[in-house]
């Protein structure tokens, strides 16, 4: 953001504990699955002793020791240099962030699955941290909504480019990682059910993201005095749901062969609790048209509330409900 001329963005200012904080936080979250190989090893290493080994032997290790100099570097560079005075300074925090990104889609799933998944997993990490990282910006840390109708032009198309990148690469992942044509089947599988999860987060995510850029610079042009950040903001706490779900998702194994990972991890206990039969077809009844009415009644509720202009926080909570009930319009139809 700080590349966009002032007058074209809201007064904007990150605080540099707050970066200071992302940075250890990347450090922190992304040592999960060094953490996770590491404790086949206790009983024989010990904690640290298991650490040392996999950082020592196993690529997820070197490439994790490797993304935390690139952290720690950069913890001291945006530190100690004017990061945000010069030109310079802001393009060597670009590169640090890029090389992070890059150090951390070596370590993916899909890496160790073929060559181009690094590409995919880098592209949609990128595309996605762009998109985001604007959008908490000026939700979170923006002063005022000034500009905010000149935000809009150049960022709605921008946003709606990165979006489809994100979805296109989000689908080339998936090539990767099981037969796209079997996704319905992976849902008996923890894998396929924090994946179904977290797609259908992202159906809200989308809803605002086209209320905010679009329905807002009609309302904006028309004169309306409303904060459009409060919008942003609930737009924005959507997408911060996604990040734990992606988290727990990575820590699963992917669904090459269903049959094969059914046996090795077991049937998903969420699974086992709504569907009785693991072996999964469409049947439709009276349960599943309830649940699918009231997704749709509460995206519809949803959308009312934004074009009323009415408080944030129960849209949030329609967002929620919708979620849920779609996620069991689609459990109670297999």
């Amino acid at each position: 953001m700080s590349y966009i001329p002032e007058s074209k963005k809201p007064d904007i200012h990150v605080p540099k504990h707050w970066m200071q904080l992302a940075t250890l936080g990347v450090a922190v979250f992304s040592f999960s699955p060094v953490l996770e190989l590491a404790s086949r090893f206790y009983e024989t290493k010990g904690f640290f002793g298991a650490i040392v080994q996999v950082i020592k032997d196993f690529q997820i290790g070197q490439m994790w020791a490797l993304a935390l100099v690139l952290i720690i570097m950069f913890y001291l560079f945006i530190t100690f240099a004017p990061i945000f005075d010069d030109v310079q300074y802001r393009s060597i925090s670009l590169f640090f962030v890029i090389s992070l990104i890059f150090s951390i889609s070596v370590n993916s799933h899909t890496s160790s699955l073929s060559g181009y998944g690094i590409l995919y997993h880098a592209i949609h990490f990128l595309t996605m941290s762009v998109w985001i990282g604007i959008l908490l910006q000026v939700s979170w840390f923006s002063k005022n909504s000034r500009n905010w109708l000149s935000l809009l032009k150049w960022f709605t198309p921008v946003a709606m480019i990165l979006v489809v990148l994100v979805i296109f690469t989000g689908f080339l992942l998936m090539t990767l990682l099981m037969n796209v044509a079997e996704y319905p089947q992976t849902w008996a599988l923890n894998y396929g059910q924090y994946l179904l999860i977290k797609h259908l987060i992202i159906i809200p995510v989308l809803v605002f993201g086209f209320l905010n850029g679009f329905y807002m610079k009609r309302r904006l042009k028309k004169g309306s005095e409303g904060d459009p950040r409060r919008w942003t903001k609930t737009e924005s706490l959507f997408l911060l749901i996604v990040f734990p779900v992606t988290g727990l998702l990575g820590q699963q194994e992917p669904p090459h062969n269903i049959e094969v990972t059914k046996v090795s991890d077991g049937i998903s206990p969420l699974f086992q609790l709504l569907s009785a039969d693991s072996q999964i077809g469409f049947a439709f009844g009276g349960l599943s048209f309830l649940f699918g009415l009231l997704a749709v009644l509460f995206l519809t509720l949803l959308i009312l509330q934004f074009r009323k202009n009415g408080p944030a926080i129960p849209a949030f909570i329609l967002g929620l409900l919708f979620t849920v009930s779609s996620y069991l319009f689609i459990m109670a139809s297999i």
